[in-house]
């Protein structure tokens, strides 16, 4: 079965805003599914730098699984619209959209992603 990587930054208005955030989401996306599995990430920038974001999680998901996450990530978006100023995917910034966009934008990266 086919899988894919991902790394999901949550951008907050403070770095422990960032920190609950992204601890929630992956409470709430590894709930959804078993082929859902993340890991605390520090993002690197181009030249392999470690950024200390703190708000980075790297997401591995079964090709079974993509509605899970796409919608799960949309039902986060949703539920958190308040307190986070947006979530990143590799090449996408999803901020102040509808869970249903979210949701599409999400599935579509997935479809694209070698």
């Amino acid at each position: 079965m086919e899988s894919k990587s991902l790394q999901i930054i949550v951008d907050a208005a403070s770095p422990a805003d960032a920190n609950r955030l992204v601890s929630d989401l992956q409470s709430y996306l590894e709930a959804l599914s078993e082929e859902i599995r993340t890991e605390r990430q520090k993002p690197s920038d181009d030249t392999g730098t470690t950024l200390d974001m703190g708000a980075t999680i790297g997401v591995v998901v079964g090709s079974a699984a993509f509605g899970y996450l796409a919608r799960g990530i949309a039902e986060w978006l949703k539920r958190n619209q308040n307190a986070t100023s947006g979530v990143t995917l590799p090449g996408v910034t999803m901020t102040k959209i509808s869970s249903s966009t979210a949701e599409k934008v999400v599935l579509e990266w997935l479809r694209r992603q070698p």
